[in-house]
């Protein structure tokens, strides 16, 4: 459900962009990972981990709507586990799907 103009309504649709300029999706922070696990911070390790998955599990699960379709509109680098994730429908540029292709190759 989606909360606009003080009315609920049942969402249909997830768009997941992004407004950085040439960029859909880093990854996660391999420097943060890295440094956590050279000073055996197990804990915030964790929290890490746990926020990368919290950031992932609702779209993955479509937000517990079994009607919901996302989206991902890809327009520019897309690394990381973010674009392999959306399971409906991905929206790219011409450059991006060629860069993707590239990958797959490799």
């Amino acid at each position: 459900m989606v909360l606009h103009e003080g009315r609920l309504h049942r969402a249909r649709y997830h768009v997941v962009g992004s407004q950085v300029r040439g960029v859909f999706n880093l990854g996660g922070d391999l420097s943060l990972a890295e440094l956590l696990i050279r000073a055996r911070d197990r804990k915030g390790l964790t929290r890490y981990a746990r926020r990368c998955i919290d950031c992932m599990h609702g779209r993955m699960r479509h937000h517990g709507l079994a009607a919901l379709t996302t989206i991902s509109l890809v327009q520019g680098d897309a690394l990381g586990r973010g674009f392999e994730e959306e399971k409906d429908l991905k929206v790219m540029k011409r450059s991006v799907a060629a860069q993707q292709r590239r990958t797959a190759i490799l």
